[in-house]
């Protein structure tokens, strides 16, 4: 039997783009602690933070992945079937269930861009290549704790590009143990100054490079069978 070869003409740009998000996603180390310039997101909105809502802890397309609560990332027409079977399982009364739906709960993250600031033996500041990270809600209110007093003061903002500051985070143990503590450094620099060429590979959407898996209601469904259909029938939980 003969078979016929692909052809195939590789094609580097295409080969790097398809792992560039990767790289662009960073997670604080384990015990660590990290000093950053915090970025305002593009546009008017005067925001930082892209807000994801994602259920861990599901199997989809035969491995253990993260899925976008449709509530949260859907558009509007479908409701999230993993949050009525959470529902469901924590109104059960059966421990072990009530167990595994704490296990599904919305994970929330707060997504900002960031570049990683350090020094050489110089005692030069260098500038990290852009970066995405995910906050949790503890560091977010940190963060939102020195923007609040520094407002109520009439001072500027950390996040501010010409006087903004660094935060020095602290990152405590890993998986559900892990605990940040994130403070502002004080010290008030102009990006502009020390690096006045961090717009041009400045990240525009971050809801892209974040990649969230946001599936139709029925392949949801699928993937709650796949992940819990040796535990509960899902669609008598559904009413399907």
């Amino acid at each position: 039997m003969t078979i016929k070869r692909p052809t195939f003409k590789p094609n580097v740009k295409a080969i790097l783009a398809s792992t560039a998000n990767e790289k662009r996603i960073m997670d604080f180390p384990v015990d660590s602690v990290t000093r950053v310039r915090v970025f305002p997101r593009p546009g008017d909105e005067g925001e930082i933070y892209y807000r994801a809502e994602q259920h861990f802890g599901l199997k989809y397309n035969g491995r253990n992945s993260s899925l976008a609560c449709l509530n949260a990332h859907g558009d509007g027409t479908e409701k999230c079937p993993t949050c009525e079977v959470i529902y469901a399982l924590m109104d059960s009364g059966d421990e072990k269930l009530k167990e595994l739906g704490k296990k599904l709960v919305i994970n929330k993250r707060f997504y900002a861009q960031i570049r990683v600031v350090t020094y050489d033996e110089n005692k030069v500041k260098k500038f990290s290549a852009p970066k995405i990270v995910g906050f949790t809600q503890k560091a977010a209110n940190d963060i939102n704790a020195a923007l609040r007093m520094q407002e109520d003061s009439g001072d500027d903002l950390a996040v501010d590009i010409n006087a903004g500051q660094d935060f020095m985070v602290e990152r405590k143990g890993a998986m559900l143990a892990t605990r940040y503590n994130v403070m502002a450094t004080g010290k008030k620099e102009d990006l502009d100054v020390l690096l006045p060429n961090w717009a041009d590979d400045f990240i525009h959407d971050i809801p892209k490079t974040v990649n969230l898996n946001i599936l139709t209601r029925a392949k949801m469904v699928e993937s709650l069978k796949a992940s819990l259909g040796d535990v509960i029938d899902i669609d008598e939980v559904l009413g399907g």
